[in-house]
């Protein structure tokens, strides 16, 4: 807002010297020179005070609806910044013990659920020709081997965390340790999890596993997952593969106990690009 500056004069007192002076006339020949309202002003003595904008009387009347509007303004872009994160991020309580030694229970998650954002390529072609099958894409990742996952089980009415370790297409077979301890690294045979044929190596897992389950091409929507602590995992050796729709999002990080904060690894199994 633009300000006009006020001007206040403030007559000189005249001082002794001056009060006793006489004053003499101009000249009849000479003019006095004509002053203007500033110069006037000056030649009197007085001062020139910019008044500042918050004591302008006009901004002081709308300095409380500007205040009311900034703090709806803050408001709305915390809640704007809530529900996008919301989106987003969700955090989770692990709840039992078959992601040790990886996950811990009670240990807090948080979940990035982004990657598995989908959309549907053939979705506006079906309104014309409802025969066009699915043309799923996740343009923010979807799922990968290694990752720690959080997704709708499929038998009860709750959440589950498990490692993915077969993709759509993928072949897993599960060899099992007949050793009652199946220390991960000790000598084992061909114990372990093979997926295309080869074996992977898990040094996060808390035990080998102790059965056997048959190769298994895991089918397109599906991936094939299996709890790090596995002689204690209801996962897909049981369940079979689960669907990619069930899943929420991928754990990144651990917050609670602050102790057990860090961030979440997800191995990249290089023995399987050779």
């Amino acid at each position: 807002m633009k300000l006009e500056d006020e001007i206040a004069p403030q007559p000189q007192q005249p001082t002794p010297e001056a009060a006793t002076s006489p004053s003499f006339p101009p000249p009849a020949d000479v003019q006095a020179p004509v002053t203007g309202p500033a110069e006037a002003v000056a030649s009197e003595g007085a001062t020139v005070e910019e008044v500042s904008p918050e004591q302008s009387p006009e901004n002081a009347k709308k300095r409380p609806r500007s205040i009311t509007r900034d703090l709806i303004e803050t408001a709305l872009i915390v809640l704007v910044v809530f529900f996008v994160v919301r989106s987003i991020i969700q955090n989770y309580q692990v709840d039992g013990d078959s992601m040790l030694p990886t996950l811990h229970n009670e240990e807090y998650l948080l979940v990035n659920k982004a990657p598995y954002f989908v959309y549907d390529s053939n979705a506006l072609a079906r309104i014309f020709n409802s025969g066009l099958p699915e043309d799923i894409h996740y343009p923010l990742g979807g799922p990968s081997r290694g990752d720690i996952i959080v997704f709708n089980a499929p038998t009860e009415p709750r959440d589950f965390v498990k490692r993915v370790i077969g993709l759509p297409g993928d072949t897993v077979e599960i060899r099992p340790d007949p050793d009652p301890i199946g220390k991960p690294g000790a000598p084992c045979g061909d114990c372990g999890v093979y997926v295309n044929g080869v074996r992977l190596n898990e040094p996060y897992v808390r035990a080998t596993p102790d059965y056997r389950a048959d190769p298994i091409v895991v089918p397109q929507g599906d991936v094939y997952v299996l709890g790090d602590n596995r002689r204690n995992s209801e996962d897909s050796h049981i369940l079979g593969p689960i669907k990619i729709s069930s899943i929420v999002g991928t754990a990144v990080a651990t917050y609670w106990p602050a102790s057990m904060w860090g961030f979440v690894s997800h191995p990249s199994y290089p023995e399987l690009q050779k």
